[in-house]
């Protein structure tokens, strides 16, 4: 569902004349896989890491390791 949702919008900017390069994204790389099966030059994309889900997983797995 989220994935194609983005890739709806990666063809709408295409069709308008902008290439996206870069995108923020969470740790699902099912996005990543639909967009270099849908693009040629999909491999070129770079997804850079959502920071709230860094720090989430980070707290996560530091209350984790306090509680053993």
């Amino acid at each position: 569902m989220e994935s194609a949702l983005i890739l709806d919008g990666f063809i709408d900017l295409e069709n308008k004349g902008v290439r996206v390069l870069q995108y923020i994204g969470d740790q699902d790389s099912s996005v990543m896989k639909t967009i270099i099966r849908h693009f040629e030059w999909g491999h070129k994309v770079a997804k850079i890491g959502c920071i709230n889900h860094k720090i989430r997983n980070f707290t996560t797995y530091l209350l984790a390791w306090k509680k053993t």
